[in-house]
This record gives structure tokens, sequence and C-alpha cells, in this order.
């Protein structure tokens, strides 16, 4: 370990620590904070045998020292003090979490859970709310806002992964599948009353696919091809599934305000196509 002391690491990605910091129940806008800051960190070993983690960003510097092995009180991003026993922390580790997002008339219904217990949060798409982060704690974090600002967004193809091996293992043949590479195709969701309209184009033209959360209809994929289509949203992610029999074909969608990165799987092929979409 001792290579490692003194040296400085600034951020350069992160993968679901927004959604750590939601599972450990920091607020939104601490939330937000937090993940727009990319610190740098410097571990160093003090004379009494303890260390000092160091943590610079623009607005704060974080200073946590610690005796390996040892538990101790730590300041949340929200400022919020925490300790937590081993124990508690391999109940959080052993979680299997699930969360849920439902339609409830005008408004949606978050549902999720975590070792005390299920939280249900019910709110209005943009409209702030109070909520309780955690159980008598009062904080700027307490007004909640949730927003789907992707739908109604257009997001225009940026570049893919492994999407014309994709097209290949389907057998398109190939003045097709040079077509639907080159073409730079638009993705768009929107809300309509209790339904959603799945807009995107290729090069035959526009198509619109209007469903149900979670229901399955009958898609029409080219001239006499056929599949049972199912999509789901859950947050900012929508599933995509055309059962064609023999070929099951998986598309996610994930949504956020500067992208959205579609990954898609079959049955019947070993590889990962994705395809990386910006805002128009």
């Amino acid at each position: 370990m001792e290579k490692y002391l003194g040296k400085k690491y600034k951020l350069k990605s992160s993968d679901n620590f927004e959604e750590y910091l939601k599972f450990i129940e920091v607020g939104l806008l601490s939330r937000k904070l937090v993940t727009s800051l990319s610190p740098v960190s410097v571990l160093t070993k003090n004379e009494d045998g303890s260390y000092s983690l160091t943590m610079i960003t623009p607005i704060r510097k974080v200073v946590i020292t610690f005796q390996l092995g040892v538990e101790f009180q730590e300041d949340r991003p929200d400022g919020i003090k925490v300790s937590l026993s081993d124990e508690r922390v391999e109940s959080f580790a052993s979680l299997n979490q699930k969360q849920s997002l439902q339609k409830d008339g005008d408004d949606y219904v978050l549902i999720y859970d975590n070792p005390d217990g299920q939280r249900v949060i019910k709110f209005k798409n943009g409209v702030e709310f109070d909520e309780e982060v955690t159980p008598n704690c009062i904080s700027s974090a307490d007004k909640t806002t949730f927003k789907m600002d992707f739908l109604g967004k257009t997001y225009i193809k940026e570049k893919d992964e492994n999407f014309k091996e994709f097209l290949v293992s389907l057998g398109v043949a190939e003045e097709k599948v040079n077509a639907l590479v080159s073409f730079d195709q638009k993705n768009c969701l929107k809300k309509d009353g209790d339904d959603y309209l799945m807009i995107f184009n290729n090069p035959d033209g526009e198509k619109v696919l209007k469903f149900k959360n979670g229901v399955e209809f009958n898609e029409e994929i080219a001239p006499n091809v056929n599949s049972k289509t199912t999509f789901t949203l859950d947050g900012n992610v929508l599933h995509q599934v055309q059962n064609l029999g023999l070929c099951i074909i998986n598309i996610k969608r994930e949504f956020s305000a500067d992208q959205l990165i579609m990954t898609i799987t079959t049955n019947l092929w070993d590889g990962t196509a994705r395809r990386y979409m910006k805002p128009v």
C-alpha cells in the first residue's frame, strides 16, 4: 500500500454512484452536487499509524482520518453524521433492493425497500414536495422534485458498438445492414394520457409505437415479421422485449439529460450492441 501514499488521484468516471447515494438516502440536492464534482483524492499515513484520506473539490476539502479496521463517525455528503456498525453495513450489503415506478392517475408512485422496510413516495412530474430523507432529519434536501425530463426529448445517434454485428446475427441483408448502420437514427419517448409513444425513424421513414407500461402488444418489425412486444418503464430506464418466437430481442434504453444509451442483446447471439445518442 505504501506505493499509493501521497499520490493525487482525480476522478475520471463513475458507475452507479448516484444510485448508491440514493440507496443510503442522501437527499436529491446533495446527490446532484456531489455527482457534479471531480474530486482529487490523496491518501497519507500519519505518525501515530492512522491514515488520512483527503478529498479536494473546488468548493470544499474533506479530510477523513481513520485507523484500519476501527469504526468511526463520518459526515455524509449532505452533512448528516453517520456511523455504520458492521451489522448495519452487512444489512445494506446483503439487501437485494427492489424499485418500482407505477402510475396512479395523474401521479407517480416510487416504491423501494431498504433494511428498515419499504418506502413509498408519491409525486407529480416536476412538482416539488416535502420528503423525509431520514427520520427526524430536516435539511435543504427535504425539498424533492422528480423530473422525467427525457419525456418528449429527441435523441440522435452519435456512435455505435457492435450494431452491425447484431444486425448480421439476425440475418439482415448486407445492403440493409449498411443502410441501418450509416443512418443517424432518432429516438423520442412521449407521454400520451395513460399511454406512451416510442417514436423513432429508420431509412424507410418514421415509426410510432403506442403502448401501455408493461402490457404486451403486436408489433410489425418488418413486412411479414411480427413480434409480441412489451415495453416496461422503470424510472429513467425503458426495457423493450421483442418476442419473435425462436428469437427474443432485448433493448434497454437508459435516458439522462445529455445522453441515451441503447443496449441490445438476443438469445441467439453472444454479443452486446450499444447505440449512444445525444439530444437534438
